[in-house]
C-alpha cells in the first residue's frame, strides 16, 4: 500500500469535481483548500458539494496568473482548465477558436503556469481532448512540454478511455501529467471489467430514488427516424443493436429506407418532420451528409456523456432519456452528489469521470512514494489502448546523425 498521509494536494479549475473527487479517493485525504481562476462558475457546483453537502469548510479562492502575492508548497495539483480548441464538437474553422493555435487553449498554459508559480508541486496532472495525444494536438502537447522543461518538469501524456476503468462509458481522454525532474515516469496500465450499460443503471435504480430531471423531455416524441422505425418494426432497441448500428438515422439511411421514411412521414408526420426528411433526401443524393439528431441507441457501453450523446441517447431499458443524476452515476459521482441547477446538465460533460481520475491519481500517489519506473527521456506519450510507449522528445541535430 502507498503512504499518503504526508503529501498534500489541492484541484486549481476543478470544475464540478470530477478530478478532485477522485483524488480525494485515492488520497484518502480531503483536498487542502478549492483553487480556481476567475468566473468559472461549474467551480461553485463542487464548492457546493464539499462545503455544504459533506461541511468540509475548505477555503475556496480564485487568482489568476498575474497575482503574484499568493504562494503555498502543495505536493499535486489536478485540473481540468477548459480547452475547446481540441474538442471534437469544435466546428469552428478560425484559427482563433480551434486547434492548436486557438486562444481556447491559452487557459491550460496558465493553468500550467498558475500551478509551478504558486504551489510548486512534485506533480501536476491535467485533463484534456483524447486529440491532445495525436498529430492535431502535437502543437499544443510540445507548448505544455516547453513551459514544462522551462521550470525543471518531465511530461508524459497518457491516453485512456473510462471503459478501461469500470464504467461502461466509452470516453477517450489524454491527461497530460508534469514531474518535478528530468526524466517522466511510466504509469501502469489499467483495463478492468465494467458491466452491460443496462445492468449498470439497473445497479443506480437500486440504490437511491431519482426524481431528477430527464435530460431531454422529448426525446421519443421529436424524432420522425424513431417514430418510423417504431412503427415499421415495434422493438427499436433491439432493431439497432443488433444491426450494431448507434443512430436511427444511421439506420434508415445505411439501409435504403430514406424514401420509405419520407412516404411515412407526408402521411403520418408533422410538417416540420416532412421538411427535415425532404432535406435530408436532398443531402443524400448530392452524396452529402446531414446533422444527425437522432435517437442514440447503444448496446454494453454508452459514448461518451457529452453533447448530443447526452441529449440524444435511449435509456438501456426505459423509453426515455437519461436523467440528470443518472448522467452523474455514468460519470461515477457518489449518489449525495446534485447539481446546483439540473437544467445545466451539460455540465455534467464539462467533468472527468471519477473511476479515470481515480486511477491517475493513484499513479500519481505512486510517483510521491517513488514507486514509478523512470521513462527513456523528459518527454513520453502511453497509450493504455494498446500498452505502447512512445518518446516524444525532440531529436538533437548530433543525435540525429548517430
Amino acid at each position: 500500500m502507498t503512504n499518503n498521509t504526508e503529501f498534500t494536494w489541492a484541484p486549481l479549475i476543478p470544475l464540478i469535481g470530477g478530478f478532485p473527487i477522485s483524488t480525494e479517493i485515492a488520497f484518502n485525504k480531503p483536498p487542502e483548500a478549492i483553487y480556481s481562476f476567475p468566473g468559472l462558475g461549474n467551480d461553485l457546483v463542487y464548492e457546493n458539494y464539499q462545503n455544504n453537502i459533506h461541511h468540509k469548510n475548505l477555503e475556496f479562492k480564485t487568482f489568476d496568473q498575474d497575482d503574484y502575492e499568493f504562494e503555498r508548497k502543495i505536493n499535486f495539483i489536478v485540473g481540468t482548465p477548459i480547452c475547446s480548441g481540441l474538442s471534437s464538437l469544435n466546428t469552428g474553422k478560425n484559427p482563433e477558436v480551434k486547434g492548436a493555435t486557438g486562444k481556447q487553449n491559452d487557459m491550460m498554459y496558465n493553468f500550467l503556469k498558475v500551478a509551478i508559480h504558486k504551489f510548486t508541486p512534485d506533480i501536476i496532472a491535467l485533463e484534456n481532448a483524447p486529440a491532445l495525444s495525436t498529430p492535431k494536438g502535437k502543437p499544443v502537447a510540445d507548448k505544455l512540454y516547453e513551459i514544462a522543461k522551462e521550470y525543471g518538469y518531465s511530461t508524459l501524456l497518457y491516453k485512456t478511455s473510462t471503459h478501461f476503468h469500470g464504467i461502461p462509458q466509452r470516453r477517450d481522454r489524454t491527461f497530460a501529467i508534469f514531474f518535478k525532474g528530468n526524466k517522466a515516469k511510466l504509469f501502469d496500465y489499467q483495463k478492468l471489467d465494467y458491466k452491460h450499460f443496462k445492468e449498470y443503471l439497473q445497479e443506480y435504480q437500486t440504490l437511491t430514488d431519482d426524481s431528477s430531471l430527464p435530460v431531454s423531455k422529448d426525446l421519443l416524441e421529436k424524432d420522425v427516424y424513431y417514430n418510423y422505425l417504431k412503427a415499421k418494426h415495434s422493438d427499436v432497441r433491439k432493431l439497432l443493436t443488433e444491426a450494431k448500428i448507434i443512430t436511427c438515422l444511421q439506420y434508415c439511411e445505411k439501409n435504403n429506407l430514406m424514401n420509405d421514411v419520407l412516404e411515412w412521414a407526408e402521411s403520418e408526420g408533422t410538417e416540420k418532420d416532412k421538411k427535415y426528411i425532404r432535406h435530408a433526401v436532398n443531402k443524400f443524393s448530392q452524396g452529402l451528409g446531414v446533422w444527425d439528431g437522432s435517437v442514440h441507441i447503444f448496446d454494453d457501453k454508452m459514448n461518451a456523456v457529452i453533447g448530443r450523446n447526452l441529449a440524444d441517447s435511449l435509456h438501456p431499458f426505459e423509453d426515455r432519456s437519461l436523467t440528470v443524476n443518472e448522467a452523474l452515476y455514468m460519470m461515477g459521482f457518489p449518489i449525495d452528489f446534485k447539481l446546483l441547477d439540473e437544467r445545466k446538465y451539460n455540465q455534467v460533460a464539462q467533468t472527468i469521470p471519477v473511476c479515470t481520475g481515480k486511477f491517475i491519481s493513484e499513479q500519481c500517489l505512486k510517483f510521491l512514494n517513488g514507486e514509478l519506473q523512470d521513462a527513456s527521456s523528459d518527454y513520453i506519450k502511453q497509450d493504455n489502448w494498446n500498452n505502447k510507449i512512445e518518446d516524444r522528445s525532440p531529436v538533437s541535430l548530433d543525435e540525429s546523425f548517430e
